[in-house]
């Protein structure tokens, strides 16, 4: 069983197996890793006399299902993402010595369903290149994500987010997104990851039909609107 000493949480415990050859200081193995059981393979070298090591792990397919693997059986970070369903591919090298430990890793998806806070996202596809995985996961920058549909009160599609991740906060450097037949944008913004951290920023409309909007909350009954338009909307979200 393998588990994250750290003080704050930054990984879940898993079940390692493996096999290793030793030859005079150096041994030689692949890990397999997972929550329950190996979902991942990693070719494992480590030298005794020195202390330095490394596992590799080759792309491999993650197959994500409501009932089988979660993301958050993983990462702790992915705690908000549920009912995943659809792969991922995954790469990742981790190097260590007697004083340090450090890790890059490639996640990459064609196609995923998931269900986030703001509602049921679908066809997620892209790619995120992390250049470090401890002790914090920081993202290269000017990551790129699409997806086809978020469903909210006003279903959003084509969504198109580019971000980049340092440790305990995200930085968002465009969102956009077609809403009611126009066009929702958010501003730069940098979101933090600290429990009950508010959240400051500025959404966008241009040419949305009102008409639309109002439908989505029921009210086509007893309104009727016509209109087309053009809104800057700060907003400030508290715990």
């Amino acid at each position: 069983s393998l588990t994250d000493k750290a003080v704050e949480t930054r990984f879940a415990p898993l079940k390692v197996s493996g096999r290793f050859a030793l030859n005079g200081d150096v041994l030689t193995g692949d890990v397999g890793a997972g929550p329950s059981g190996p979902v991942a393979t990693a070719q494992v070298t480590h030298d005794i006399a020195s202390g330095r090591g490394r596992a590799v792990l080759a792309p491999s397919t993650l197959t994500f299902a409501p009932d089988g693997l979660q993301p958050v059986q993983l990462s702790p970070a992915a705690a908000l993402l549920t009912k995943v369903s659809g792969a991922a591919q995954a790469s990742a090298t981790v190097t260590w010595t007697k004083e340090s430990l450090d890790g890059v890793a490639s996640v990459s998806t064609q196609g995923l369903d998931l269900t986030t806070p703001a509602g049921r996202l679908t066809g997620l596809k892209g790619a995120v290149d992390l250049t470090s995985i401890v002790p914090a996961l920081v993202t290269a920058p000017d990551q790129h994500l699409t997806a086809a549909r978020l469903e909210a009160v006003t279903p959003l599609t084509d969504l198109d987010l580019r971000f980049s991740m340092n440790g305990d906060a995200i930085t968002l450097g465009a969102a956009s997104a077609t809403l009611a037949k126009g066009k929702a944008t958010l501003d730069p913004m940098t979101l933090s990851l600290a429990p009950n951290a508010p959240l400051n920023g500025t959404l966008r409309l241009a040419d949305v039909d009102l008409g639309e909007i109002v439908a989505g909350f029921n009210l086509s009954d007893s309104v009727t609107i016509q209109a087309r338009i053009e809104a800057q909307l700060p907003f400030n979200l508290s715990p």
